[in-house]
């Protein structure tokens, strides 16, 4: 008998009433605080932890089949959005332990946009090749992943925007990695 002894989970949710969801967040999105910054891709990371209760309220349904599936009451954290123009990428990088993360795909179009890609923190037993895993996804998916997974996109080749909102969930405040830590979050 073959048995399976890792796994890594992914949660992809379909956002209800999706045109609606998407007008609002795109209001959301503060463009005077958009930079490049240190990233090779548009974004509001920096500033952007005031978004957070505005993007828990239009995702509330989504949320709670989260908190459903993962048997926890889960709380966004950190949220940002982030947009890539022609040539504009996400470098691979983690968001620490501790909890889950989350891509939803605001302004996105498969035919010239590709997903985000998740690297297996273990390499394919027989080969030693990385193993990497691209979902295929539309407008209105929302992927959430486990934080410690290593992840990136891939240079958009079109001159078409594509824009994610992005958050950090946690399923444990005691556990909460530090750099999720909001400024007008008091854990003392």
């Amino acid at each position: 008998m073959i048995e399976t002894m890792f796994s890594i989970p992914l949660i992809r949710i379909k956002c209800d009433r999706w045109l609606y969801k998407k007008n609002k967040l795109l209001d959301l999105i503060p463009h005077q605080d958009m930079d490049i910054g240190d990233e090779t891709v548009i974004s509001n990371y920096q500033g952007a932890n005031n978004l957070t209760g505005s993007i828990t309220d239009i995702l509330s349904s989504e949320l709670d089949q989260v908190r459903h599936q993962l048997g926890s009451d889960a709380q966004i954290v950190r949220s940002w959005f982030e947009s890539a123009d022609n040539n504009m990428f996400h470098p691979p990088h983690t968001h620490g332990h501790g909890g889950w993360s989350a891509v939803l795909f605001v302004d996105y179009d498969p035919s010239v946009h590709t997903s985000t890609i998740f690297v297996s923190p273990f390499n394919h037993f027989i080969n030693g090749l990385q193993l990497q895993y691209r979902p295929e996804c539309t407008e209105g998916d929302l992927i959430l992943f486990p934080s410690m997974l290593l992840h990136y996109t891939l240079p958009n080749t079109s001159n078409v925007r594509r824009t994610v909102c992005s958050f950090n969930l946690t399923v444990d405040m005691d556990n909460l990695p530090l750099s999720w830590t909001p400024d007008e979050l008091d854990l003392k």
